[in-house]
């Protein structure tokens, strides 16, 4: 055999062995199984550093800014009963406060903050605007207010005017 032949000999088993082919579509499917679990085992290796790197750099910040929002928030929520607001900026403060409520409700990384303790915050200084407004509402005002209520739900005792005034502020409490 020439160095020629042996050369071509070798070059043809050599192809033949890297492009055989399997030997029935079965083998075929299970190298392409085999193929794809490896696949998917690498991706979940690059998924799972991804997160750790995500947890170790991004998320203090993340916690950071929800602290900020939520200082924000209860900082707000004190203007709220400021008499010197006019309706349409207490409406825009209000709805400024709530958007910044739903972001922290729903944002999945606030860490330790209650939730619960910073709403609370701001529904109470809303109920205390809410029931200084009631009882600046004039005597003839109220009347007028009882007599539809009553023409609406007939046999409805509203003879307590302080009772009037809650159910006015927050008429979840009263039945």
């Amino acid at each position: 055999m020439s160095r020629y032949e042996s050369k071509h000999y070798f070059l043809q088993n050599v192809k033949q062995s890297t492009t055989a082919k399997p030997s029935s579509e079965l083998e075929l499917l299970w190298q392409r199984i085999e193929k794809h679990t490896k696949r998917n085992a690498n991706f979940d290796t690059k998924k799972q550093g991804l997160f750790t790197q995500f947890k170790e750099q991004v998320e203090p910040h993340e916690q950071y800014q929800a602290q900020m929002i939520a200082q924000q928030v209860i900082h707000l929520s004190q203007f709220i009963p400021r008499k010197s607001l006019t309706v349409e900026q207490r409406s825009e403060l209000v709805d400024w406060i709530n958007a910044d409520l739903d972001y922290l409700s729903s944002h999945p990384f606030t860490g330790d903050l209650d939730i619960a303790a910073i709403s609370h915050t701001f529904r109470s200084q809303l109920d205390k605007h809410n029931q200084a407004a009631v009882n600046e509402i004039p005597a003839s005002e109220l009347n007028m207010f009882r007599a539809m209520l009553q023409q609406d739900f007939p046999g409805l005792e509203l003879t307590d005017v302080t009772k009037l005034h809650g159910w006015i502020v927050n008429t979840e409490g009263y039945s």
